[in-house]
């Protein structure tokens, strides 16, 4: 299997994992979320389908933002959430898809020299590591409400 496939099947199982938790979900504001994540590997599987092939304008993922807002909206309404092992199981496999996913894709930088392909690659890491985050935030937040604020919004992170 080669670099672009593996990369092809990360992407699919990751969309797919996304919309399992999507359809699980009770939250409309989490639903939200996990759909966006699925759009985003759904556009992060054509980016890698075309590398070398097409033209087009990489668009960055604004999920954070997104996460950042249902997030606020929840704790504003003062909505919290009682999870299951599974569930935050089920979300600590998605953190290690997004961090694996983030590795390979700074590892194929290595592996190439054209610089369409080395850009592209960098852009997907970066959107791998944002998706990290979200998922960091969701667990932080169904696990501690109260201190998502602190650990989360207000929390100087590297800039992807």
């Amino acid at each position: 299997m080669s670099l672009y496939d593996v990369a092809l099947k990360m992407e699919t199982d990751s969309r797919a994992f996304y919309l399992k938790q999507a359809e699980a979900s009770e939250n409309e504001g989490l639903k939200q979320i996990f759909h966006k994540l699925a759009d985003d590997e759904k556009r992060h599987y054509e980016y890698v389908r075309g590398l070398g092939f097409v033209n087009e304008d990489f668009v960055e993922t604004d999920v954070l933002v997104d996460v950042k807002n249902v997030f606020t909206k929840l704790l504003e309404d003062q909505v919290f959430f009682d999870m299951e092992l599974s569930t935050i199981e089920a979300y600590e496999f998605a953190k290690k898809m997004e961090r694996e996913s983030a590795e390979y894709y700074r590892n194929m930088q290595d592996q190439t020299e054209d610089e369409k392909t080395i850009k592209i690659l960098k852009m997907l890491e970066r959107e791998e590591k944002k998706h990290l985050l979200t998922l960091e935030d969701i667990i932080l937040y169904m696990q501690k409400p109260e201190t998502w604020v602190e650990d989360a919004e207000f929390t100087i992170r590297e800039e992807y």
